[in-house]
């Protein structure tokens, strides 16, 4: 036997699998938020300790957040998948370039692996947002924004590069 409302946070990657160790805070006054906790292995939290009411919970991943006002008593939040796709002149796949995302100023986080795959691809699962991402090659870089505004889904932003000869 439990006194109290329990309250059920629930966070998932894009493809639905669970989201661990994500931070969940509460909206207490203003711009602060109090921490509630942070999720298990199976992405799941439970709190009997929230006070009653109306209240906005805040879930942080990579400097993104998603928020959602208390309702029912189970909040799931779900990430988005971003990926950076490079691409050599000819549009083949450009494997090692340096991928990141601008989360705020001039503060840049790098992408999974940092570098792009065999197939020119590199990723990051963030709450949905609109971020700037860039790629970079020979201290020269392309900086491009992808929105996505639906948890779960996922978008791709492009970069190609440019061969430059000297006649």
């Amino acid at each position: 036997s439990m006194d109290g409302v329990l309250n059920i946070f629930n966070t998932k990657k894009a493809d639905g699998s669970p989201l661990p160790n994500i931070k969940i805070r509460r909206n207490d006054y203003g711009n602060h938020y109090t921490t509630v906790g942070t999720t298990d292995a199976n992405g799941l939290l439970f709190s009997l300790d929230q006070p009653n009411g109306v209240w906005k919970y805040r879930a942080e991943k990579d400097r993104s957040y998603q928020h959602i006002i208390s309702g029912p008593n189970t909040f799931d939040f779900q990430t988005c998948n971003f990926k950076a796709l490079v691409k050599h002149t000819d549009g083949s796949p450009f494997e090692g370039i340096e991928t990141e995302y601008n989360d705020y100023g001039n503060h840049w986080i790098d992408l999974t692996g940092k570098y792009t795959d065999a197939n020119g691809n590199a990723s990051i699962e963030l709450f949905a947002g609109d971020f700037k991402f860039r790629a970079k090659k020979n201290n020269t870089y392309q900086e491009k924004w992808l929105e996505l505004t639906t948890p779960g889904s996922n978008g791709i932003v492009e970069f190609q590069t440019s061969t430059f000869q000297s006649l």
